[in-house]
Formats: structure tokens, sequence, C-alpha cells
């Protein structure tokens, strides 16, 4: 315990006692500075980027800060800021200029953290195959829905980079399931959060199983910029879905399955769904618990579409963001003062 705290000349300095056996009475010096910076430092890190939600033409005409190129990304810390920060902030983001070899996807992931290992593999292909076990693997229509949801700790960030998409059709689609939630009405956002759905795999040897809230709340509200409220996390992917659902006493089953729907529907309106193909050497990095993402059918026969894909997961993104935050903003006060990024408001009030 502390023996005695005194200032001297812009400093605290600490003696502590020998209460601890072994250990001899010692001093620490802490700068005044330090003491009164840090809290603020804490705060910020821990509040982080408030999300910005939006609709598709309101994605679009951000694109133009939202697309990264490749070599900036592996080699400027500052660059690799922008890119956390986006995600952070939009859920999504975009590589140019990639270069197009199957192994560079663990490259990009390599540059916030290490690749997540799932029955998949550290990386996986997206192309359509004869005998598909997975309508991913296919050329049909894949609707909006997550990864990985049937397990108790779902990847937090997805990367999928793009070798080939010579065929017509084909075009990637994102809704930012943080804005569905954000639309939908008070009761129906608290009987998501409440009630559970299941999701399931089972093949292969595999048999994965786990329920989750459509809609993860902390012990306070998380608002969006416009001062909207919005989840911390989104569980929702239908190809999955086990054939019953979890939901406690006061949660009716029937009222869970119809906000599901009025949910499934503001995710899936024209005006909230981003399409964009996905060309050779362009890559998306997205937020697997936030982000939807499908794919329109494709011709297979005229052409072939490539996507080499990885996870990643929360903490991993969450440590490696923090880390080029400290590094490269300035988190002093005065003259020092932070510097932060600026992307506009949110599309929930426009």
């Amino acid at each position: 315990m502390a023996k005695s705290v005194k200032i001297v000349n812009e400093n605290m300095e600490i003696e502590w006692s020998d209460d601890i056996p072994g250990i001899q009475s010692h001093k620490s010096t802490i700068p005044l500075e330090q003491l009164s910076s840090s809290p603020n430092s804490l705060r910020r890190l821990r509040e982080g980027q408030k999300p910005i939600t939006w609709n598709s033409g309101y994605l679009n005409r951000q694109m133009p800060k939202l697309r990264f190129d490749y070599n900036q990304y592996i080699n400027d810390s500052e660059i690799l800021h922008q890119v956390t920060s986006g995600i952070r902030a939009w859920g999504i983001v975009f590589l140019t200029s990639v270069p197009e070899t199957e192994d560079v996807v663990e490259n990009i992931a390599g540059r916030i953290g290490t690749v997540r290992m799932t029955f998949y593999g550290k990386t996986w292909n997206v192309k359509s195959v004869h005998e598909a076990k997975n309508v991913a693997y296919t050329d049909r229509y894949l609707g909006l829905h997550q990864d990985l949801l049937y397990m108790e700790n779902p990847p937090g960030i997805q990367i999928l980079h793009c070798l080939k998409n010579s065929c017509k059709g084909g075009h990637s689609l994102f809704s930012d399931a943080f804005r569905a939630a954000a639309q939908l009405p008070a009761h129906d956002f608290n009987i998501l959060s409440k009630g559970q759905v299941a999701y399931h795999y089972q093949k292969d040897g595999e048999h994965f199983l786990h329920s989750h809230p459509v809609l993860e709340v902390g012990s306070s509200d998380q608002t969006d910029t416009g001062g909207v409220r919005v989840p911390l996390a989104v569980n929702y992917s239908p190809p999955f879905q086990a054939p019953f659902f979890m939901a406690p006493r006061d949660v009716n089953k029937r009222k869970l399955v119809y906000s599901l729907g009025k949910f499934a529907q503001k995710s899936e309106e024209p005006q909230n769904v981003f399409k964009y193909k996905l060309r050779p050497g362009e890559c998306v990095i997205f937020n697997n618990r936030r982000i939807l993402h499908g794919r329109e059918a494709f011709e297979s026969q005229k052409g072939e579409r490539w996507l080499k894909g990885c996870y990643l997961d929360t903490d991993v993104f969450t440590s490696r963001s923090r880390v080029v935050y400290d590094s490269v903003v300035n988190m002093g006060e005065g003259p020092n003062r932070i510097r932060r990024m600026s992307y506009g408001r949110s599309a929930s009030v426009l």
C-alpha cells in the first residue's frame, strides 16, 4: 500500500510500503500529464467509433473514402488505421490493386491478426462446383445472411478476395443489419433482443448447433452517429436456421417469428441492399456480426467466378484497431489534441 504521496516538479511520487514479503519499499514517479490524459484515452478506446448506418445510395456515395490501395494498406500504418476505423464505422471497406494470387488473402488478414481456423480451413474458395453441399458453392442466388452463426463465437470479420469474375451476373449483395434494426418499431427490436433463434450445421462428420438472439444488446444502449438505437451485434442466417425457436416465457414465439419477418423485410428492401460486382484484384472486408451478405445468380457456363476467403475473430480485430489507433493517432490534449477521421452523418437521419 502507499506509504506517502507527494507532488514534485509536475510529477506524483508514491512511496510504497514493504508489506509484501520479499519486496522492499520503493518509489514510483508518474507524470501528472499522464494521469490527466489516461482516463480520456481509455474512454476513447472503449467507446471507439460510433457506427454509421447506411442504405445503398448513401454507401455508394461514400465509396471513394471506403476504397484503399492494397500496397498502402500493407505498408502504411495510417492507411491501416483508416481501414480499421472504416470497418468500425461502416462495417465494410474495399481494397484495390490486390495481387491476383491465391495466398494473398492471408497477407490481407495477417496485417490485422491471426486468421480464424474453422472446419473450412484457414482459407476457403467460393466458386461453383459439381455436387455442391452448400448453396454458396453453386451458381444460384444466395440470400442475405451471416456466416457460422451455429457456433458459440462466430467470426467477427470476413475477407473475400476476388480472383476471377468473368461470368454474367454474380453481383455481391450487402445490407447493413444495424440499419434494418434501427428501422424496426421498439417492440419488435425488444422481442428480437430477448428471443433466440437456433442455427445448425450437420454434414461430413460435423454437427454444430447454437442459439443467439437476433439482436444482441448490452447493459446500456448503443446508438449510431444519428443518436438512433442500434444493437451491438446481429445474428441472422436463414440458410442455416434450425426448425425451432427458443424464447423466454415473456416472449411469445409467434411474435418472435413475426418480428423476425419484419427484420428480414427491412434488410431486403431494395434501397437497403448495396449491389456490387467485385472485379479481379479487389477485396472486401466486412463485419460479419453486422453486415449481411449474399450473391446474385450467375452463368457459370460462360466464364468463371472465384473468390478466396478467410475469417478473423472480433477480439483480434479489436486489438489491432486499438494498437494502430494508439500508434497513429496523437492522443494528447491541448495543441496535440486527438485527430479523428470524419465520415459524415448517419444514413439513419437522412
